[in-house]
């Protein structure tokens, strides 16, 4: 389960093949994991998991994925950088100077943002609702 959000998230931070999203809408602000499928199957999150955040801000990103410890304490990893938008393309880069390509998809449509991942492992579609 940590592995799955851990990967969904982190494609947060890997994001920079593609981004639609509508001209009234802004990627900028504090976004909540809603919801994550792979390959079609529902990810359950548990409440630890529901508080997993990503913040996109003047130019740069925060992505705060939480999830429960085997001890069952709730833990959090926060991973941050840079971020730019150019037309439809949005670009991750970590505080490293490392950006990584994925063939990655967003739609922000008012207060839901959709990320779509493809790669070897098939899909995996996570949503995020304003905050």
């Amino acid at each position: 389960m940590r592995k799955i959000l851990v990967m969904a998230l982190a494609a947060v931070a890997t994001l920079a093949t593609s981004c639609k999203k509508d001209e009234n809408n802004s990627i900028e602000g504090t976004w909540q994991i809603e919801s994550i499928s792979v390959n079609g199957n529902a990810v359950t999150l548990d409440e630890c998991n529901r508080k997993s955040t990503v913040v996109f801000t003047g130019g740069t990103y925060q992505d705060s994925s939480y999830y429960t410890h085997s001890s069952g304490e709730c833990k959090s990893e926060t991973s941050t950088g840079k971020y730019s938008v150019s037309g439809d393309k949005i670009t991750l880069m970590d505080n490293n100077g490392n950006s990584t390509e994925a063939n990655t998809t967003i739609v922000v449509s008012g207060n839901t943002f959709t990320l779509t991942v493809k790669d070897s492992d098939g899909i995996s579609v996570a949503t995020y609702k304003r905050k």
